[in-house]
C-alpha cells in the first residue's frame, strides 16, 4: 500500500510539477525609523517605540487623531461604563487584580466624565451648589453671599473634573479606614473610588434632563437628595461584590462609616477655606 502511495506521488512530480513548487518567502526588507533612523523589522521601532506606519498628513490621520487620542471610546469606556452597572465589584477587583487591557484607566474615567458634567451644568446654568447651599436672609450681606455662591458655582462648574480629583484621596480614605482588614493597600483603594465616582458622575449624567427641568421648577434640591441616594446605594452594590466575602450588612454600615469620614474632612477643609474666601473676596480683608 505505501509503494503504491509512492509511486502515485512520483507521477504526479512529474506530470504535474506546478502543483508541488513553492515559491520562496521574499526577504523582509527592513524598516528605517523616521524618528530614530534604526532600522527594524515589524510593526514599531525596537528602539524608541514608534509605529512603522507613519502615514501621509490628511483627513483620515485627522480623524484616526480625534477618535483615538481625543477620544476614550478606542481605549474600552463604553466596555467598562456596561461593567460598572451589571457587575461593578467583579470588574474593579478583576481591574486591580491585573486583568486591564480592556478597560479605560480609572483616572482617565473620571476625566472625561467629570469634564461632561461640569459642561453640561456650565453650558445650561444649573447650579452644582443649588441642592446643597440655600441662603434664606435678606440684605446686603445675602446678596454679597449670593454673588460669592455664584462665582462659587460657576468656578465648580469649570473646573469640574479637578474637584472629583481632590475629592478621590478622601474617598480612598474613607473606604481604607472602613476595609483596611481586607487586604487592599491606599493605592488600591484610591483605584476602587476613582472608578465609583465614575459610576456616580455616569449616573448624573444620564439624569441630567431632570437635573435641567427641576433647575426651572425649582426642585432641585429633591432631586439632588435623590441622585445621592441612588449613588450611595450603587456604592454599597458595588463594594458588597468588591468585598464578596464580607457580610452585606456590614458591607452597609462600613460604606456609611467610609461617607461619614469623607464628608467629616471634606467639610471641615472646604468650611475653613470658604470662610477664608468669603472674607477675602467679600468683605475685603482677613
Amino acid at each position: 500500500m505505501h509503494f503504491v502511495k509512492k509511486s502515485i506521488d512520483i507521477l504526479l512530480r512529474i506530470y504535474h510539477p506546478q502543483r508541488y513548487l513553492t515559491c520562496p518567502t521574499p526577504p523582509t526588507m527592513p524598516i528605517v525609523c523616521k524618528n530614530c533612523g534604526n532600522e527594524f523589522e515589524g510593526a514599531y521601532c525596537n528602539r524608541c517605540g514608534q509605529s512603522a506606519d507613519t502615514t501621509e498628513l490628511n483627513l483620515h490621520f485627522l480623524r484616526d487623531t480625534v477618535i483615538h487620542e481625543l477620544l476614550p471610546f478606542d481605549k474600552g469606556i463604553l466596555f467598562t461604563l456596561r461593567e460598572l452597572f451589571i457587575r461593578p465589584g467583579h470588574a474593579i477587583r478583576e481591574y486591580i487584580d491585573g486583568k486591564r487591557v480592556r478597560h479605560i484607566k480609572p483616572l482617565s474615567l473620571v476625566l472625561v466624565l467629570a469634564g461632561i458634567f461640569g459642561f453640561l451644568f456650565h453650558y445650561f446654568h444649573i447650579s452644582i451648589l443649588s441642592g446643597a447651599v440655600e441662603v434664606t436672609s435678606s440684605g446686603p450681606d445675602s446678596r454679597n453671599v449670593m454673588a460669592y455662591l455664584d462665582e462659587m458655582n460657576n468656578w465648580i462648574a469649570e473646573n469640574y473634573a479637578l474637584v472629583c480629583l481632590v475629592q478621590l484621596p478622601l474617598y480612598a480614605l474613607g473606604t481604607f479606614l472602613m476595609f483596611r482588614k481586607k487586604g487592599y493597600n491606599y493605592v488600591s483603594h484610591f483605584v476602587l473610588n476613582a472608578y465609583l465616582t465614575g459610576q456616580r458622575l455616569f449616573l448624573r449624567i444620564v439624569f441630567f434632563p431632570l437635573y435641567y427641568l427641576s433647575n426651572q421648577s425649582g426642585s432641585a434640591k429633591v432631586l439632588s437628595s435623590f441622585i445621592n441616594l441612588a449613588g450611595f446605594a450603587l456604592t454599597v452594590w458595588t463594594l458588597s461584590q468588591f468585598f464578596d466575602k464580607e457580610r452585606k450588612i456590614n458591607v452597609f454600615w462600613r460604606t456609611l462609616g467610609s461617607y461619614v469620614i469623607f464628608y467629616t474632612v471634606f467639610l471641615t477643609l472646604t468650611g475653613g477655606l470658604s470662610v477664608l474666601l468669603y472674607y477675602y473676596f467679600v468683605k475685603g480683608h482677613l
